[in-house]
């Protein structure tokens, strides 16, 4: 289509027409017949793609003409899933097919994800699957690399990204719930521990060692039942004794007494002649010990003996220490406390 300005040379610098301007020496611009022809000729154009002839007693031919073309290239909509060519997709579909989208795995993703077997995989040693919640906390289930020692783990993750995680060995087992594990050891009950306290886990908190130290009883009330004095008991250095209960045995005990230590009582003789012990008639056992003194005696016979004194050493018998002790390995007793 022609503008003004392709017709005559008094249109404005856009191609349009103006009124002029007298004072400025602007003429108007003059409406040659070349112009009116070229909008009749798009006009009537218009009106024959529409296939309608020229009637000119009808002035709505226009407007007709550009409702059938508008009608005849109208693309139909549809609000279902489909392979047609010549249907649209409507807004309903479009927000369906958007709403069913959240959350699935980008198609142009490494990752694939199949309905059927419910596998997914990412291509890589590491696959895994992670449940976020709206604030960023996360639970990651995922393989690893090294099966040898480990194939599955749990991993937690809070909101500054710090990771608490459970590892899977790779052998077969059933896994136990907390409920299964706690009857085990109860509240109050006490195990040996062959490590170092720091790296007992949850030491100070769920397990005390049984070294005499005091402990809230509001944080401990189950605890606090069994040890009314909220103190722990003290068995450190001490080795552990089956309570009699009846046996007699050890009579008179009581469980959580304590029991210093004591021996068996160590005996010996010495035998004499004549009121003193000399080399000839002298004798001894057991702990006692002869010890030839420098000084003879003379006998009622008038025969030279020498004299003997006594020493007692327990070690002759036993072994001997500083303490009366069992043989012994070191642990550490440690009570659950919650």
């Amino acid at each position: 289509m022609q503008k003004i300005g392709d017709i005559t040379n008094t249109a404005d610098g856009n191609g349009e027409c103006t009124n002029g301007n007298v004072a400025a020496g602007v003429a108007p611009t003059i409406l040659d017949a070349a112009w009116f022809n070229t909008i009749q000729r798009e006009i009537i154009n218009v009106i024959s793609k529409a296939g309608i002839k020229l009637n000119k007693n009808n002035d709505a031919q226009l407007s007709e003409a550009i409702g059938q073309l508008i009608s005849s290239n109208k693309i139909a909509l549809t609000d279902n899933l489909g392979n047609s060519s010549g249907l649209a997709a409507s807004q309903k579909l479009i927000n369906q097919v958007n709403d069913n989208a959240n959350g699935r795995l980008p198609k142009n993703s490494t990752q694939s994800f199949k309905s059927g077997d419910h596998a997914i995989s990412n291509g890589s040693d590491y696959c895994s699957l992670t449940l976020e919640k709206p604030d960023g906390r996360q639970v990651i289930l995922s393989t690893t690399k090294h099966e040898k020692d480990f194939f599955l783990a749990f991993t937690y993750r809070d909101m500054n990204n710090t990771d608490t995680v459970i590892r899977v060995p790779h052998r077969a087992g059933i896994m136990a719930l907390q409920s299964d594990i706690e009857p085990t050891i109860p509240i109050g009950g006490s195990f040996i521990w062959n490590n170092p306290l720091s790296q007992l886990p949850g030491h100070n908190d769920i397990f005390m060692a049984n070294e005499g130290r005091a402990f809230d009883s509001r944080e401990y009330p189950v605890a606090a039942k069994l040890f009314p004095n909220s103190k722990m008991p003290d068995d450190r250095g001490y080795a552990i004794r089956a309570a009699d209960n009846g046996r007699k045995i050890d009579p008179g005990r009581t469980v959580g007494t304590y029991q210093d230590d004591a021996m068996r009582n160590i005996t010996g003789t010495v035998g004499a002649q004549y009121g003193f012990l000399s080399m000839s008639a002298a004798s001894s056992s057991g702990a006692f010990n002869l010890i030839k003194n420098d000084e003879p005696r003379i006998g009622g016979d008038g025969t030279s003996n020498y004299a003997y004194n006594i020493d007692f050493d327990a070690s002759r018998v036993v072994p001997t220490a500083n303490e009366f002790r069992m043989k012994n390995v070191a642990k550490i007793l440690v009570t659950r406390m919650k």
